[in-house]
């Protein structure tokens, strides 16, 4: 024990009640925060659900916000924001994320968002340190065109969008869908675009100040040429129509004549897309292995010699930039890539991979090797959809954003330990021109179609607004883009969530371009949930069985309750597949129309209709005979 002043005990005594009152006025004022913005905000926001994906933690069933500081909303809030935080603090203090700040020093997450820009020196500092502005200031959306293409008239609509939500260009992958002319007329899908479409879209894509980048495949996934009567001899593998063989005389005059009528159609492009990706049969047919003998090379430099002549001759020909997917370079050396020469000749590789965890299957050494080799620009590739499964129709929002934050953070990672703040000093890093955000239509040109451009973008909504803002809350970037696509109710990240928004019975819930679109694919995901919940009850699985089916046996007062049910689901399916052609139409032709409905609605109608027709046999007898019913009766005489 020892004695205080009075004058030190007064200012203690007055230090304590400040803190008090700090305490007091900083929760009011977060109450006060959200109220404001739950009154300015566009459309209602309920104040029972409110989700931190980041961290998985679900707030609902709270009761509204009353005067009390410590009302139990507020208590659960300043637990998810003190668990977020703690997370950011994690996150940040991570091996990988240490080196990229300069003092050593963490610094405090928070909610992410651009207010946390006081906690750095600058606001360039903290977006840097964030890993956005490593990503590149280009923000490229891919449209897969070799499925589901969308009406022109649906680009009049879309572009605008695109270019509001910080898009700064199109990577267009036409395929099958380009008007090929000539000798290469019969390349083009029967519902191609025509040239005057292929004008018009160009046209509204520089109207919204959006660069178009065409991609033409030159290598592998060239399904829809290979496929053909007339070019399968080009194949590398006969049985296999996918990849075409390099040493053959007539390929590359074939991969001339394609990229020159590309460039005809795109005469203000300044880069072009070759493909290359995914070249699952190489150096395997006579002539390759002949040449490989000849030339004393691999299969690898097999490769590196035909994309360097044909990226050589499209860069010679036609004066652009050529960017290549990135897959076929990862297994070559530092000193295979030198001496192909793509690096000297300004190529520029598209690095891409689309899962949560970049880091986990993205070789270590990429960067080294690219920088090393002669490689001055590259780009990274994100997925925003059609990279969860081949069948996928609705979009998992929160697996793409945590490619996109993966990636932010492997590539600021990636260039602290090239500028020598990690061991062994500075080391070559390509400059990052840019991210791709890649929207796959189909897995290659036989797989059905995963989810549509319309269910996508409210994933690409997000994604851009992390790349574009350095916003790092989940929440906060979920609100955003629920803005900016004009949703009365914040968007649903996971498919699990579609199913907590109900979805079976309500209208659109967003209003933006193929809005219509997207609320079909996720009342089909409710139906789907439905018809496994019948599938599942007690009558089902107990008297509506194949076996019952098969002989009529069972209880006439359980399938009428199974049948109530199944019922309900016939009338949903007959209302979703008039609603569904209704909305695609306004986006696709009736050809896509005819493809999405028979082969994803198909499956779930199928099975409904098989629940209905057993249901229908068992109710149509009255009386049943004696068991076994199956197989002869032996009597022990």
């Amino acid at each position: 024990m020892f004695r205080m002043r009075g004058k030190t005990q007064l200012i203690m005594l007055v230090m304590s009640v400040m803190t008090v009152i700090f305490i007091l006025y900083r929760m009011t004022a977060g109450d006060g925060q959200m109220h404001a913005a739950e009154k300015n905000n566009k459309f209602p926001w309920s104040p029972q659900k409110e989700l931190t994906f980041g961290n998985r933690i679900q707030m609902e069933d709270i009761n509204e916000l009353s005067d009390l500081t410590q009302s139990p909303r507020h208590m659960l809030k300043q637990k998810a924001v003190e668990s977020q935080m703690l997370s950011d603090i994690r996150r940040i203090n991570a091996p990988q994320f240490k080196n990229q700040f300069n003092s050593g020093r963490s610094v405090l997450g928070g909610s992410g968002h651009e207010g946390n820009i006081e906690n750095a020196a600058n606001g360039d500092e903290f977006v840097e340190r964030s890993g956005v502005h490593s990503l590149g200031p280009h923000r490229i959306v891919h449209l897969d065109l070799k499925g589901a293409p969308p009406l022109v008239s649906y680009f009049e609509e879309l572009f605008p969008l695109l270019q509001s939500l910080g898009t700064t260009g199109l990577l267009i992958e036409y395929e099958d869908m380009f008007p090929f002319w000539g000798p290469l007329a019969g390349l083009s899908a029967r519902n191609a675009y025509t040239g005057p479409n292929v004008t018009r879209i160009l046209s509204l894509a520089r109207s919204n100040r959006l660069e178009v980048i065409p991609l033409i495949q030159t290598f592998g996934h060239l399904e829809f040429v290979l496929k053909l009567r007339t070019h399968k001899h080009l194949r590398e593998v006969p049985r296999y129509p996918q990849a075409i063989c390099p040493t053959h005389e007539e390929s590359f005059p074939l991969l001339k004549s394609m990229i020159d009528q590309v460039m005809e159609l795109h005469p203000d492009a300044r880069n072009i897309h070759l493909g290359a990706d995914e070249v699952y049969q190489l150096g395997e047919c006579d002539r390759c292995r002949a040449a490989m003998q000849a030339d004393n090379i691999t299969p690898r430099r097999l490769f590196l010699n035909h994309v360097s002549r044909v990226a050589e001759y499209t860069k010679d020909k036609h004066k652009v930039n050529v960017l290549i997917w990135d897959d076929g370079l990862r297994s070559n050396s530092i000193e295979e890539l030198t001496a192909s020469g793509l690096g000297s000749k300004g190529i520029q590789p598209v690095i891409w991979k689309y899962t949560p965890d970049v880091a986990a299957s993205l070789p270590a050494d990429v960067w080294e090797r690219l920088g090393s080799s002669g490689f001055t620009t590259a780009w990274v590739a994100t997925a925003f959809k059609g990279a969860t499964g081949p069948d996928r129709y609705v979009t998992d929002i929160s697996h793409h954003l945590e490619n996109h934050r993966s990636w932010a953070a492997v590539v600021a990672s990636a260039k602290a330990a090239s500028s020598g703040l990690a061991l062994g000093g500075p080391k070559p890093f390509p400059h990052i021109a840019g991210t791709i955000l890649t929207g796959w239509q189909r897995y290659d040109h036989f797989a059905v179609l995963c989810e549509l451009l319309p269910v996508g973008l409210p994933s690409l909504a997000v994604a851009l607004t992390f790349l574009k803002t350095g916003e790092n809350n989940v929440a906060m970037l979920r609100r955003q883009a629920s803005d900016a696509l004009r949703c009365e109710v914040p968007l649903a990240m996971t498919p699990s969530e579609i199913l907590e928004l109900g979805s079976l019975s309500s209208g659109p819930r967003c209003v933006f371009p193929g809005a219509g679109v997207l609320h079909v694919a996720e009342r089909l995901h409710a139906l789907k949930a439905d018809v496994e919940r019948v599938a599942a009850m007690p009558e089902a699985k107990g008297w509506a069985t194949q076996y019952n089916v098969k002989h009529k046996f069972s209880s006439p007062f359980h399938i009428e309750q199974f049948s109530r049910e199944v019922d309900g689901l016939r009338g949903h399916i007959a209302v979703l597949e008039r609603e569904a052609k209704q909305a695609l139409s306004e986006v696709y032709d009736s050809a896509t129309v005819e493809e999405w409905v028979t082969s994803v609605m198909g499956p779930l109608f199928e099975r409904v209709r098989q629940m209905w027709d057993g249901k229908e046999a068992l109710l149509s007898v009255d009386e049943w005979p004696l068991r076994p019913l199956d197989g002869p009766v032996e009597k022990d005489l």
